[in-house]
């Protein structure tokens, strides 16, 4: 899992931050879904993301959504500054 932008470039104000892991297969990983999702895990990577991009993720897209805590992490970094600054 990686920051880099996929498609288009940093500069755009619109970004999606892909968030899951894939089995041997290629297919999502419903196994390690729960790790991945986990809130403090998934908002420092969201965090991490941010900083490097320099922009706040748009869509924070993961899969298994109801493993973890999407939606708080979600709201979180909704009601921050910056990066660098702390949630509520």
């Amino acid at each position: 899992m990686s920051c880099d932008v996929g498609r288009g470039d940093s500069n755009q104000p619109v970004w999606h931050l892909n968030n899951w892991l894939s089995n041997t297969l290629g297919l999502s990983d419903p196994q390690r879904s729960e790790e991945v999702n986990d809130y403090d895990k998934l908002l420092q990577r969201t965090i991490d993301c941010w900083q490097e991009v320099g922009n706040r993720p748009t869509f924070v897209a993961v899969d298994w959504w109801d493993d973890g805590d999407v939606v708080g992490v979600v709201d979180a970094i909704n009601q921050m500054e910056n990066w660098n600054s702390t949630s509520s």
